[in-house]
């Protein structure tokens, strides 16, 4: 993918080496079941929150994406 950004400071091999939204997500839920956070299943075993600059970042970002690469949830709710 071609970062169009005249003044983006991420060097475009960074971008061209950078693993999927599909592969980050799979690990991000590798690391919630690591500490205890998720089950293998995806249920949430214990209440935690997302920190960010504005609802924005979960709401328009992350959610979308997860819907545009068919990843799913990145928990199930209970």
């Amino acid at each position: 993918m071609q970062a169009n950004l005249p003044c983006a400071s991420t060097p475009q091999e960074q971008v061209d080496d950078a693993p999927t939204f599909p592969e980050v997500l799979q690990d991000f839920r590798k690391w919630l079941e690591k500490h205890k956070l998720i089950d293998s299943k995806g249920q949430r075993l214990t209440r935690f929150c997302f920190c960010s600059d504005g609802p924005y970042d979960i709401r328009d970002f992350v959610v979308k994406q997860c819907f545009i690469s068919k990843a799913g949830q990145l928990y199930a709710r209970r």
